[in-house]
């Protein structure tokens, strides 16, 4: 009798040692096998949703980036040379080239006129420090591309770098016989729910470098434009020794010579016969 008072006595000391010192009976180290299997289920599983949040997380990102139209792009940078040439013609209309000791129009008339017309393709930081800061370069009878440069060509091999509502890609400005060709890096921002340029700035030009174009790079361009193309030959310039890319538009059998070099474009074969001393085989 002594015997089981003694042992139910050393039972309860061992039970109120373990409670005493805060290890309960359903702890990891006296859990079941089953427990055990069970956490690590329960883990496993966080680990599961955590790699595909990052995963959807990533692709939300791709899709985000996918959103860019390039034929928007090319909207955007292609007609420059037209805004740039209303800007020209108003100045006409409003007789300011006439003034041959200083520029007729004050800033502000010169805001009116030009702000309507280049606001659908540049952003007003745009407009105020490159546009209407630099106005005396419209009135420079000269070869300089002035403040707009002119119509470019976006780099569609390359794509774009989107980070919300900026884009950052390279675009070639092809050389005009006059001025060499240019590679600019420019940044676009969406307003008013479409891009427009923000800034731009020249890379090099290609009296310094060349565009090295590739026929692939090319046809990639006009096709993104919906103009489908074909490659039809390869010629030397006999003034620069330079590559000459032939192609013929598929919906017109018209030629299209661009160099190489700077992206220099002459359309018909009439043309393109006299300028590169060429004869069809």
């Amino acid at each position: 009798m002594k015997l089981n008072q003694l042992l139910v006595g050393m039972l309860l000391l061992v039970v109120f040692i373990l409670v005493g010192c805060g290890q309960r009976l359903d702890s990891p180290s006296t859990q079941s096998g089953e427990d055990k299997a069970g956490q690590s289920d329960i883990q496993a599983m966080q680990i599961d949703n955590n790699h595909s949040s990052k995963w959807s997380e990533l692709a939300a990102s791709t899709k985000q980036q996918e959103q860019v139209d390039t034929k928007e792009i090319i909207q955007l940078l292609e007609p420059i040379d037209q805004v740039r040439q209303e800007v020209v013609d108003q100045i006409e209309d409003n007789g300011w080239y006439q003034s041959v000791e200083e520029i007729e129009p004050s800033l502000q008339e010169f805001e009116t006129v030009v702000r309507p017309i280049v606001t659908p393709y540049f952003t007003d930081r745009f407009i105020d420090e490159e546009i209407l800061a630099n106005m005396e370069a419209f009135f420079c009878f000269c070869d300089a591309t002035g403040p707009m440069l002119g119509s470019m060509y976006p780099d569609v091999v390359n794509g774009f770098n989107q980070d919300e509502n900026e884009l950052v890609f390279e675009a070639f400005l092809p050389s005009d016989q006059i001025n060499s060709g240019l590679k600019v890096e420019v940044t676009a921002v969406k307003a008013e729910d479409k891009w427009k340029v923000d800034r731009w700035q020249p890379l090099y030009s290609t009296h310094q470098k060349s565009f090295d174009l590739s026929v692939d790079e090319i046809k990639a361009y006009y096709q993104e434009k919906g103009m489908a193309i074909k490659h039809v030959d390869t010629i030397t310039d006999p003034h620069s020794q330079e590559k000459v890319y032939l192609f013929e538009q598929e919906t017109s059998d018209q030629l299209i010579a661009i160099q190489s070099r700077d992206w220099l474009i002459v359309e018909g074969s009439d043309r393109i016969e006299a300028f590169y001393e060429w004869s069809p085989a």
